[in-house]
């Protein structure tokens, strides 16, 4: 029985959702749905709190780092959905500025990767603008940046080191909580 529906904006933000939630989270009681972009994200997880008992995770890139249109787009999420459901349901998490950011948790593991330290620039840059970093290193190996890749990418990382970005710690607390309180 689904107890959780985590809602996520896309395929590649499912792949890294699905690395990190796996063996921590009991994947019996929990869904990873690709809503197929933020304002569909948005859409889904309400029909999903508005037709099912299910606690529902939304989880969406902020596309900023500025800190007051974070909190204004946390704001207006949580009203949006909170009009639908009790907040104890749902949770709202934001990756700032995108979900990518978590696999620079691991920077050992990505030189590793590509073979090569990264620059400051890369490093200063992964703050900001973690895709395009990716996308970049990936070029540099004639890779295009996708699921796949990205999946490629995870299984050759340390998750445990990625799982310590602060929207996957918060996630899984959420999730915890989902599932041990809608137990029997």
């Amino acid at each position: 029985m689904i107890k959780c529906y985590v809602v996520a904006e896309g395929r590649t933000d499912v792949t890294v959702l699905s690395a990190l939630l796996a063996g921590v989270v009991p994947s019996e009681t929990v869904k990873i749905v690709d809503a197929g972009g933020q304002s569909s994200a948005v859409s889904l997880a309400s029909t999903f709190l508005a037709t099912r008992s299910a606690s529902v995770a939304l989880v969406a890139d902020a596309d900023t780092t500025a800190k007051q249109r974070v909190g204004e787009m946390q704001m207006e999420l949580e009203d949006l959905l909170g009009s639908v459901a009790p907040r104890q349901r749902f949770g709202v998490f934001l990756a700032v500025p995108s979900l990518e950011v978590c696999l620079f948790e691991d920077q050992v593991g990505l030189q590793n990767e590509f073979g090569c330290a990264l620059s400051v620039e890369a490093i200063v840059q992964s703050r900001y603008e973690p895709k395009a970093v990716l996308e970049q290193l990936l070029r540099g190996r004639h890779q295009r940046y996708d699921s796949a890749a990205q999946a490629s990418l995870l299984a050759r990382l340390d998750l445990d080191r990625l799982r310590q970005a602060p929207v996957i710690e918060a996630l899984v607390q959420f999730i915890s909580r989902a599932v041990h309180d809608g137990s029997d």
